[in-house]
């Protein structure tokens, strides 16, 4: 259902883009963090580890593993106990993700070098983990990934949600003046 309205995933498989795929096991992963989320059972745990390491093995990006720690770290809290933290279900899970990612890209080990090389070119490409601020992504996106439309779009809706807390306490501001 998601999938169906998400502008970037309809675009990409027009194009038979690789980033279909990221988008349905990042959406797979989320919805099974949420259901974590809802209960905490083994075979919860089992699923959003797979799902983890399923978007792992497509796109190499670890936005995955934000929502399924925070759902973890959530029932830490609840049942109050920090013990809990290394729960063996969690283990468990944890202990998939490796294993799957390594069962789906067994070619990574035979050449480690080559996947090094191109990995460190797109990091460098788009600055991944630096502080710095580069167009190119940018431009990428407005250009060939979201189009121009959609861009000018998302830069107005930007401004609109800044301006508007301004505008509504302004509002109460003058309103409140009057009485």
């Amino acid at each position: 259902f998601f999938l169906t309205f998400n502008f970037r995933h309809v675009l990409a498989s027009h194009f038979g883009l690789p980033d279909i795929h990221g988008s349905f096991f990042a959406t797979l992963s989320l919805l099974a963090s949420i259901l974590l989320f809802e209960k905490n059972t083994r075979r919860r745990y089992i699923f959003a580890g797979v799902s983890v390491a399923l978007f792992l093995s497509i796109k190499f990006q670890l936005f995955a593993l934000g929502p399924y720690l925070v759902s973890h770290l959530i029932w830490v809290f609840r049942k109050k106990d920090w013990k809990y933290l290394f729960n063996k279900d969690f283990i468990m899970s944890l202990i998939s993700i490796p294993v799957v990612f390594l069962v789906l890209n067994p070619y990574l080990f035979r050449d480690i070098n080559a996947f090094i090389e191109r990995t460190n070119y797109t990091m460098l490409r788009y600055e991944a983990g630096f502080f710095h601020f580069r167009l190119y992504p940018y431009f990428d996106l407005y250009h060939w990934g979201i189009g121009e439309l959609p861009s000018i779009a998302i830069i107005i809706g930007l401004i609109l949600m800044i301006l508007a807390p301004i505008a509504a306490t302004m509002i109460q501001l003058a309103v409140s003046r009057k009485r």
